[in-house]
């Protein structure tokens, strides 16, 4: 019973990091757009899921406890980083475009003035 679920997660491995990749490259290839950055980071996050599953997967089938807790902690910790990098993205794309809809300047200031709102508002810069 419990390979089988082994399988199962590896195979969800095999999604993950085929989504990931996809979504890795195409946030390469259109490097210029305003949402490249976002697709980056959800395509290195697809790729970290899918070394984590599959380390959780090699962990039931080799009987490894180590394995199981190296992939759970390493899922669990970059889960929560990339995640924290997509929520700072997306914060700063809504800053921009309200800066974008309330500034009579230019695209690049109203960039720069939610840049540096972004930035005074993260925790990490105090």
């Amino acid at each position: 019973m419990l390979d089988a679920l082994a399988v199962l997660v590896a195979i969800g491995g095999g999604w993950a990091v085929a989504r990931g990749a996809r979504l890795l490259v195409r946030g390469l290839r259109e490097a210029g757009d305003d949402s490249s950055a976002l697709r980056v980071i959800r395509g290195i996050r697809g790729i970290v899921v899918a070394v984590g599953l599959w380390a959780l997967a090699g962990g039931v089938l080799l009987g490894q406890t180590w394995l199981l807790v190296l992939g759970a902690i390493f899922l669990a910790e970059e889960l929560y980083e990339t995640e924290v990098v997509v929520l700072v993205l997306r914060a700063q794309a809504r800053r921009i475009s309200a800066a974008q809809r309330s500034s009579t300047g230019s695209t690049s200031s109203a960039l720069a003035e939610a840049t540096l709102n972004t930035i005074r508002a993260t925790p990490a810069s105090r």
